[in-house]
């Protein structure tokens, strides 16, 4: 299918009179356009231009009508709207020359152009959206997927490998077609083998996939980043046997991946010092117990480990080579990246954050402070920072796609510092050297949609629905216990948030008043961290010795 015809127009107009002047002409653009081959999605009221705007992602130009009637008056509060969650997409008002001079200042900041129905002929108009239109769809081709598309679309054929050669070996047999069918042609037809240079090499990292992963970089606020094509077990191995040698001294979260054990203690041959982590009476994983990670108590546990040969490494400025971190539990637990940073920061020459679980924290201030690509301010004294992400749990991308992210210029000339060449080499050790080109560029796709606005207002959305759900949970549980008399069918699921948190009180400035937690505004759940805590001796999460 045409890349361009995969995006369509939205008219968000009133019902104009076929026997009109204005009217006739007005259904001569949407016919223009139809002819060539674009859909026409058609909004009459507010309502249903908001719907369509919040949840049809193929809209690639939208014309508005600025008239008396026009949305009932509201077409501004439509466009700001948009522009508020980050589309882009050409927004082109509908206008007569005697309301031009009503648009506002503010309107005008967030509007493409213009169209006057008496103007021009239909058929220019028509041309000129779907010029609109064909632009903003180009800009939205990522590095590496933009190109894969262009290559797919020139229909290059191949005569290497894979074997199935862009499909046609499934659709000689009948399961193989039926196979084919099921995932769809283009799949087949990007599986292309790594010797097509046009899309660059993902193993040294050149062309369009050096520029994706270049600007997944600066879109998840890290230096340097390295896609991943075998999850993030993967990505903490060639993290880990790129850091760590042969008695290495590794400062070990009790609950990290097997895949941190294999690649820091099993491959690598580091040598752990484990920190342990609470668990509550339900078995939920929570923090690291941070207690453990006293200097003097992870000094003394050095001095008297069995494993460590050298007598003096307790006392080296640095002892360990690289802090490994569960930055994010399997059962939601996240710790404070800057508190873990500040904490044992000194005493090692890298920290990874397996953040596998957590990959969204960049894109919403509810976050700040507790994922690895957020701390700032690193000097030439304070540690490496690698983080470890799959894309694929809560970000958008296929399965066991996953990404390393790295700050560490800092450190530039130490001795400490891991070079390019040397995490590459690691890099390429546990890559194929058949990569999976879909499987890349969903990661180059995942990336691209969290730039900029969008990425905020898509987990904005999530949380919030996510408070509003935990809410309901809430007020179904109380309804059980308000109703029902027999003790044994009171039961109901209990979201794991806090029974009531503080907040403060307006008659009495500085002063506080406890309340149920879902009785706090979701504006206010959603944006301060604080009624998240997982407060020291709180019961009802039950992690005790924090």
């Amino acid at each position: 299918m045409d890349y361009f015809k995969r995006f369509n127009f939205l008219f968000a107009t009133p019902v104009f009179d076929a026997e009109d002047l204005e009217g006739a002409r007005y259904n001569q653009i949407v016919k223009e356009i139809e002819s060539s081959g674009f859909e026409v999605v058609k909004a009459r009221n507010l309502e249903d231009a908001e719907i369509a705007v919040q949840t049809d992602a193929a809209i690639g130009c939208m014309l508005v009508d600025w008239g008396k009637k026009g949305l009932e008056g509201k077409t501004a509060s439509l466009i700001n709207l948009m522009r508020r969650r980050g589309l882009d997409f050409p927004i082109i008002l509908l206008i007569r020359r005697k309301r031009f001079e009503d648009v506002p200042v503010e309107v005008l900041d967030f509007i493409d152009g213009y169209v006057f129905l008496s103007e021009e002929t239909p058929a220019f108009i028509a041309k000129n959206l779907i010029s609109r239109l064909k632009q903003y769809a180009e800009t939205l081709k990522t590095p590496f997927f933009g190109a894969l598309v262009d290559y797919a679309e020139e229909g290059n054929q191949l005569w290497t490998c894979p074997g199935h050669n862009g499909g046609v070996f499934y659709s000689r047999s009948p399961i193989g077609r039926v196979f084919m069918e099921h995932l769809g042609e283009a799949v087949f037809r990007d599986d292309l083998d790594n010797s097509v240079l046009d899309l660059g090499d993902l193993l040294t990292h050149e062309g369009p996939a050096l520029q994706a992963q270049k600007e997944a970089a600066k879109i998840f606020g890290a230096e340097k980043t390295y896609f991943v094509l075998n999850g993030t077990s993967t990505s903490n191995k060639v993290a880990l046997t790129a850091l760590v040698t042969d008695g290495d001294l590794v400062l070990f979260d009790r609950n990290n991946h097997k895949a941190a054990h294999h690649g820091a203690l099993l491959i690598a041959g580091g040598i752990p010092v484990y920190v342990p982590t609470v668990r509550n009476a339900w078995g939920l994983i929570g923090p690291m117990d941070f207690a453990a990670l006293d200097e003097a108590a992870l000094r003394e546990r050095i001095r008297t480990h069995p494993l460590v040969k050298d007598p003096e490494a307790w006392k080296k400025p640095r002892p360990f080579r690289v802090a490994v971190v569960e930055q994010c539990t399997y059962d939601g637990t996240i710790h404070n990246a800057e508190m873990i940073l500040k904490t044992i920061g000194h005493l090692c020459d890298y920290i990874l954050f397996d953040e596998a679980w957590a990959g969204f924290m960049k894109f919403h201030p509810l976050y700040a402070g507790r994922f690895a690509m957020g701390l700032a301010d690193l000097g030439p004294d304070a540690p490496g920072i690698i983080a470890t992400q799959s894309t694929h749990k809560q970000l958008a991308s296929f399965s066991q796609a996953s990404q390393i992210h790295m700050k560490d210029r800092h450190i530039t000339g130490q001795k400490r510092r891991v070079e390019h060449r040397r995490f590459n080499e690691s890099f390429m050790q546990h890559a194929s050297t058949s990569p999976f080109y879909p499987l890349f560029a969903s990661l180059d796709v995942g990336a691209q949609m969290m730039k900029g606005r969008s990425g905020e207002v898509l987990w904005d959305d999530t949380i919030r629905l996510g408070i509003e759900l935990r809410k309901k949970i809430r007020a179904v549980r109380r309804e059980f216990e308000e109703k029902e008399q027999r003790p044994e069918r009171r039961w109901f699921f209990e979201p794991f948030v806090p029974d009531r948190v503080a907040i403060p009180d307006v008659s009495s400035p500085g002063a506080v008043h406890d309340v149920p937690w879902e009785s706090v505004a979701t504006d206010q759940l959603a944006t301060n961290p604080a009624f998240w805590h997982l407060t020291p001796g709180a019961a009802w999460h039950g992690f005790a010795g924090m």
